[in-house]
C-alpha cells in the first residue's frame, strides 16, 4: 500500500502557473546575470590565463548568437517562398525568388541574394518542406523545379503572368504529349510545337522556343508517365498573380 503525500491536500495559490512561470524567468535573469559578472571579471583579469579563456567565452557565446539569427532568417524566407510555392508549384525555383524578392521591393537578383535566396530555399528542403527536381539538368539549386512535399508533381496550367522559360519542363511534356495524341501531330513536328504554343496563348515558334520544346520532349520524367496512365486530358487552371 502506498504511502499518502505529505502534500497531498494542500490548496495552491491562485493563479500558481504563473508564479512558476515568473519564478523560472527570474532563476535564468540570476543565472544569466552571474554568467555576465563572472565573464566580465575574467575578461578584465590581469592574469593573462584567465583574461584569454573570458575572451575565447565571449566569442563563442557571440558566434553560436550569430548562427541563431541566420537560423531564424533563413526559416522566416523559407517560409515566405513555401507560402510561394503553395500557390504556384510546382515552378521554377528562380521564379519563386523573383516572386520573393518583388514583394520586398527588390527588382534585381544579385550574386549575394541568390546565395541567400539558396540558403533559405535549401533549408525549406532539408526540413522535408520542398521537394525539388533538377529537369532541366543544369545544375544549381535556381534552376530546380520545386513544390511542396505531398503536392502533385505535374500541374497543367494557364501560362498567366509565368514567362515561357518559368514553365516546368515536365509540364511541357505533358502538355505536348497529350496534345499529339488528342490531335495526332508527330511529335516534334511544327505543327506540334504550334499546337504547344497556343495552348499557352503563345504565337511566335522562335529557335530558342522550339529548342526547349524538344528537349523537354527528349527527357524522360517517370512522374509524367505516371500521370499520363492514371489521368484524363488536361484541364488548364490559371496560376494565380504575383
Amino acid at each position: 500500500m502506498s504511502k499518502m503525500s505529505p502534500f497531498q491536500g494542500v490548496p495552491l495559490p491562485k493563479d500558481w502557473p504563473e508564479y512558476v512561470r515568473l519564478a523560472v524567468i527570474h532563476s535564468i535573469a540570476l543565472a544569466h546575470r552571474a554568467i555576465t559578472y563572472s565573464r566580465s571579471f575574467a575578461i578584465n583579469s590581469s592574469i593573462e590565463r584567465v583574461r584569454l579563456a573570458g575572451q575565447l567565452d565571449r566569442a563563442l557565446n557571440e558566434n553560436a548568437l550569430l548562427r541563431e539569427e541566420i537560423r531564424i532568417k533563413d526559416a522566416r524566407m523559407a517560409d515566405g517562398l513555401c507560402r510561394i510555392i503553395d500557390v504556384e508549384g510546382p515552378m521554377l525555383a528562380k521564379r519563386s525568388y523573383d516572386i520573393y524578392l518583388r514583394g520586398c521591393g527588390i527588382r534585381r537578383m544579385g550574386r549575394e541574394l541568390k546565395r541567400t535566396m539558396n540558403k533559405a530555399l535549401q533549408y525549406a528542403i532539408q526540413n522535408g518542406r520542398v521537394v525539388k527536381e533538377d529537369e532541366s539538368d543544369r545544375g544549381g539549386l535556381v534552376y530546380t523545379i520545386v513544390r511542396l512535399k505531398g503536392t502533385p508533381p505535374v500541374l497543367v496550367r494557364e501560362r498567366g503572368p509565368r514567362r515561357f522559360e518559368e514553365i516546368p519542363p515536365s509540364e511541357l511534356q505533358y502538355v505536348a504529349r497529350r496534345l499529339a495524341d488528342k490531335g495526332n501531330h508527330e511529335a516534334g513536328s511544327d505543327t506540334h510545337l504550334r499546337a504547344v504554343l497556343e495552348f499557352y496563348d503563345l504565337k511566335r515558334l522562335t529557335v530558342q522556343v522550339g529548342t526547349m520544346l524538344l528537349e523537354s520532349l527528349d527527357h524522360r520524367y517517370p512522374y509524367v508517365e505516371e500521370v499520363i496512365r492514371g489521368t484524363s486530358d488536361p484541364k488548364p487552371k490559371p496560376p494565380r498573380a504575383d
